[in-house]
């Protein structure tokens, strides 16, 4: 079953050196990487940005991913976002896509409160048998990292709807 892992760290740099760290853990075997993405923190304003979004072709195998980052952006973003959030239909999709993806809202706002102005996170979907060795590698780097067990229907309806669509 999937991960949703979430790396904080205090700029964007140590963030993007997460994601390489990711990638290399998976080349070694470590850890399967199924997707990754940057956010980070502007640092006037409080509003986050996507920074390195989620690369093309691994939306499908990893579709937490995308929610996670879709939500923290329109619920935690700028002006733009914050004036959406004042009508009833503002909040519709982010939460939808929330439990779509099997996402617990409390999860995410534990990662926004620890994702501080300047500062970047690394969004990513992952298996690993072990945790000690991917905490070990990105505590080295200054990062936070964050875990959330995904649900496994989701996974489930998108490979039923795959079949279906290949018939």
């Amino acid at each position: 079953m999937g991960v949703l892992l979430v790396a904080v760290f205090v700029d964007e740099a140590g963030a993007k050196a997460g994601v390489c760290a990711l990638r290399d853990l998976h080349a070694e075997g470590i850890l399967t990487l199924y997707a990754s993405a940057v956010v980070a923190r502007r640092a006037k304003g409080g509003g986050l940005e996507v920074r390195t979004p989620i690369a093309k072709g691994e939306g499908m195998s990893a579709p937490a991913v995308g929610a996670a980052v879709g939500a923290l952006v329109s619920l935690l973003g700028g002006p733009l976002t914050a004036a959406a959030r004042t009508t009833p239909s503002g909040l519709l999709g982010p939460v939808r896509d929330l439990a779509e993806a099997g996402l617990d809202a409390e999860f995410l706002e534990q990662v926004s409160r620890d994702l501080r102005p300047g500062g970047g996170a690394v969004v990513a979907q992952v298996d690993e048998e072990r945790q000690l060795p991917t905490d070990t590698c990105l505590a080295a780097m200054g990062g936070r990292v964050f875990r959330h067990r995904l649900a496994g229907s989701l996974v489930e309806e998108r490979l039923v709807e795959e079949v279906v669509a290949l018939r």
